[in-house]
């Protein structure tokens, strides 16, 4: 079995409306090589462990940042206050690249957002 590092590089903490405005870089065809794609966290109040407490890891492959946390503000954030978002960019240059359809990326990105879920 082949081991290697997923380095993620995090940015945050960002609001809601700063991510939907701003992380829209989805690149261009044919490659969709931008840079608006990764793992993100979201965190705020929780009825139980109060403030500033991660509710909820993901990950966005197939759509920008600003596509993906407008969904999640549609769906469950509009009403909430004091949310915060880390955006987390995975890219190795030996390992990531269109000539593999971005195959090995893929694959990161998958395990990345795997053992953060599970970690947390």
């Amino acid at each position: 079995m082949e081991l290697h590092e997923i380095v993620i590089e995090w940015e945050g903490p960002l609001t809601v409306q700063e991510v939907i405005a701003n992380k829209t870089d989805g690149g261009e065809e044919p490659d969709w090589d931008g840079n608006d794609y990764g793992l993100y966290q979201i965190y705020g109040k929780h009825i139980l462990c109060g403030p500033h407490t991660l509710l909820y890891v993901g990950k966005t492959t197939e759509q920008t940042f600003s596509d993906r946390i407008n969904q999640h503000y549609q769906d469950f954030l509009k009403n909430e206050e004091g949310i915060r978002v880390y955006l987390g960019r995975v890219f190795d240059s030996d390992r990531h690249s269109p000539r593999d359809n971005w195959r090995q990326w893929y694959r990161d990105i998958d395990i990345a957002e795997r053992i953060m879920i599970y970690k947390y």
